[in-house]
């Protein structure tokens, strides 16, 4: 997370969010976090199937497990910067340096927010961040910190999956094709 700028990144995903039609209406909350579940939920799908971390499919889409964590992340960013309407740069970054520690102390402490060994179970430890992001939206935070450690705890770099997806994203049509 040290090499990108994630409030340069939270404006262009949602910039791209919003030229691909998502933000044509409002959006509430409970839809967006059940989005986020979605892919988190997507997730564990590639993992059951016994999929690769990274993979593209016949027509050259990134898929994989990384790169549905990718899309949970991207779409936490999104959510946080429409939440926050982040103009003072920083606020994000600020936040989820924040958390690093907080997690990473917890951690040792009182062995809460420990990635394991059960890819499922870290998969259920975020979305339980995820939901909690409906009374605040810290806990997105939160549950973006604990995605690039499950990510770390995977040997993959979350960053370069999600500037990957984004990439792809930028070809895709009005909402990719879907209602929302």
């Amino acid at each position: 997370m040290n090499k990108v700028h994630i409030d340069d990144l939270a404006k262009e995903i949602h910039l791209t969010a919003k030229a691909s039609g998502f933000w044509d209406e409002e959006r509430n909350m409970g839809e967006m976090l059940m989005l986020i579940v979605s892919e988190l939920a997507e997730a564990l799908e590639e993992h059951r199937d016994n999929k690769s971390l990274f993979y593209r499919n016949y027509l050259g889409k990134p898929e994989g497990i990384i790169i549905e964590l990718a899309d949970a992340a991207i779409r936490i960013l999104d959510t946080v910067y429409s939440e926050w309407d982040t103009v003072r740069h920083g606020l994000i970054r600020t936040h989820v340096k924040s958390e690093m520690k907080s997690q990473l102390s917890l951690g040792v402490k009182q062995n809460k927010y420990t990635v394991g060994d059960n890819f499922a179970e870290n998969l259920l430890r975020a979305t339980a961040f995820v939901l909690r992001g409906e009374q605040n939206v810290m806990w997105l935070v939160a549950a973006l910190v604990y995605l690039d450690r499950l990510a770390i705890s995977l040997q993959a770099d979350l960053w370069d999956a999600v500037d990957l997806k984004m990439e792809f994203n930028k070809t895709r049509p009005y909402k990719h094709g879907k209602a929302y």
